[in-house]
């Protein structure tokens, strides 16, 4: 039984077309989506750097004005004139102008306070508390902003940020503001842009927070996390992916100032920079998913009409198939009107061979009738033409016989007479076998028997014809002996045929060989001639009965043609096969027996 392979209905094949059609369209829109997605979240990485750096040039320059705000104020007559009172009083009435700054100082070079705005003039005062920033503006002799420290007095947060007085070309005095964080606190929340969820930090030199725009008042003072520090050290601006001091998963874009060396870090919500990517392939791919669910189904919903065509076309056919009338389908589809119109005509076309069948088989039946009777009349008619043929020539060879005892043989007429009748006695034999053969009555023998007696007899059989025809008849045989199973007469009949057909077909003086030997199981007899050989279109009937090769001036006395008909019959008769093949034109043929072999059982 033949196996279909497995197979999927059609509304699954159009689905799958539909969805294969669709798909790459899907995964291409998702790439073109996530690519700008990709590219948004680099402008958005973009800003936060550019943000970062214009904070930080915002903060160089609040710095900067208090400095110079510092220098103005440094340059005070009074001060001039080390009225210290007076120069108190103006530094009082300054101070009310800078609501972020918590006090003014004077301070000497060793760091010892002469007055401050947020003492009254002549109160002892602590020494400073950013020894760093001071030693730094007495070294370099310029302008020094210092690091977030709490304020010995009050102890409120605040860096100061120092200029340098000179008098008569040496360093007198520091002059110095201490500012709150909530000064820069107010610039970089001015600074931010509308929209962007993003927090804004401002370090001082020691990487501690001095601004924040979320939760100052908890973060403040507070030192930067270790992440953030290592980018620090590694570059003066960068970006990175981290976790805030608050917890929070970020991208933070940092930069460093060049005078202070404080640096701004601008951060912003990983979740709001990569949302846009996530939500834009959501997006994406929800979209893809219902134009594939609707298109699928709608590709099912027309399947059914198509299948309901396809289904009822297949009916068609299968009662076609059958021989009964089918129902044509009607369709609005041309594919499937045009299969409805081919099965139509189909079904018109094999009604007329139907009957054009029904009619030839009548006309055959009859022919094969006739054939049989032709054929059954031939088989009696040459049995009859065997029987009858045999009355008139028993008494010929008898009266033969008869004038050979008196002597009377020695006439050339008795020599034609005695030949002719020979030769029509084996064409009777041969009538008569291929009769028996054809009605399947003949008997067969079985006994062992050695292959090199048949050859003895067979050659004794043919011997006059040979020695008329001046042939060379050689034997080759192996030193072993050979057995056969079988009928002796026939087998000594199967070899004598075909050495005479070798004889017939050979011009005189020709050569004929016979040759046995042992095959495997099988015995193989070989009768190969020197003769004229076999065309192609003799070769294919060779076997066949009354199929005979042309007739040539040294081949005049022919005869029925059965002769290789009966050697076939005979030979399927012991269970053997035989076979003919040509040498090539004027080369003679080869005609090859194989017959099982046995071996006698000793008693």
């Amino acid at each position: 039984m033949k196996f279909l392979p497995r197979s999927l209905p059609l509304r699954w094949h159009l689905v799958l077309l539909v969805v294969g059609t669709l798909l790459p369209l899907v995964l291409f829109s998702s790439l073109v989506v996530a690519r700008l997605a990709q590219e948004q979240r680099a402008a958005a990485l973009r800003r936060l750097s550019y943000s970062s750096r214009l904070m930080g040039e915002t903060v160089e320059r609040e710095l900067t004005s208090t400095t110079r705000t510092l220098e103005a104020l440094a340059g005070s007559d009074r001060l001039e004139r080390e009225d210290l009172r007076g120069f108190w009083l103006e530094a009082r009435r300054a101070i009310r102008t800078q609501p972020t700054w918590k006090a003014i100082q004077l301070v000497t070079p060793d760091g010892r306070q002469w007055l401050s705005t947020s003492r009254d003039f002549g109160t002892p005062l602590p020494p400073v508390a950013d020894w760093d920033s001071l030693r730094r503006l007495v070294k370099s002799g310029k302008p020094a902003v210092g690091n977030l420290v709490r304020s010995p007095i009050g102890g409120q947060w605040m860096f100061p940020v120092r200029v340098p007085v000179y008098r008569a070309g040496k360093l007198r005095f520091v002059l110095t503001a201490s500012i709150t964080p909530t000064a820069l606190t107010q610039t970089v929340t001015r600074q931010l842009p509308p929209g962007e969820e993003w927090t804004r930090t401002v370090l001082d030199a020691h990487h501690v927070i001095v601004a924040r725009t979320r939760d100052p008042e908890r973060f403040i003072g507070h030192p930067a996390t270790h992440g953030l520090l290592q980018q620090i050290r590694a570059a003066e601006e960068g970006i990175y992916r981290n976790r805030a001091i608050d917890g929070m998963q970020v991208y933070a874009a940092y930069s460093r100032t060049r005078e202070a060396r404080w640096t701004t870090v601008v951060t912003a919500a990983q979740s709001a920079i990569d949302g846009q990517v996530t939500s834009s392939l959501a997006a994406v791919a929800g979209s893809g998913a219902a134009l594939l669910l609707l298109s699928g189904l709608g590709a099912y919903g027309f399947s059914r009409r198509v299948s309901r065509g396809i289904h009822s076309a297949a009916k068609a056919a299968s009662a076609l198939a059958h021989g009964s009338q089918p129902q044509m389908p009607t369709s609005a589809i041309s594919e499937l009107a045009t299969l409805s119109m081919a099965l139509d005509l189909s079904s018109q076309l094999l009604a007329q061979r139907a009957a054009e069948r029904d009619e030839l088989l009548v006309r055959a039946d009859a022919a094969r009738a006739q054939a049989e009777a032709a054929n059954r009349a031939k088989d009696e008619f040459l049995a009859m033409l065997g029987h009858e043929l045999r009355n008139p020539l028993a008494p010929i060879i008898t009266a033969l016989h008869v004038l050979r005892l008196r002597g009377k043989n020695d006439t050339r007429e008795w020599e034609i007479i005695d030949r002719q009748a020979k030769h029509l006695s084996n064409l009777v034999d041969d009538l008569l076998d291929v009769s028996r053969i054809t009605r399947g009555t003949v008997d067969l023998g079985r006994e062992l028997v050695e292959v090199s007696t048949l050859f003895t007899r067979s050659v004794e059989m043919v011997l006059p014809l040979y020695q008329e025809r001046q042939h060379e008849l050689r034997e080759t045989l192996p030193e072993t002996e050979l057995w056969l199973e079988g009928d002796e007469r026939r087998l000594i009949q199967i070899i004598s045929n075909l050495l005479t057909n070798a004889a017939k077909y050979t011009p005189p003086g020709g050569q004929v060989l016979l040759i046995a030997r042992q095959e495997g199981d099988q015995v193989e007899l070989t009768v190969r001639d020197n003769g004229q050989g076999m065309t192609p279109e003799l070769l294919a009937r060779v076997f066949d009965p009354f199929q005979q090769g042309p007739r040539t001036r040294d081949r005049p006395e022919g005869g029925l043609g059965v002769g290789l008909a009966i050697v076939q019959n005979l030979v399927r008769l012991h269970g053997g096969t035989v076979t003919a093949a040509s040498n090539g034109p004027g080369k003679g043929s080869t005609f090859t027996v194989r017959l099982l072999s046995h071996r006698p059982v000793d008693a």
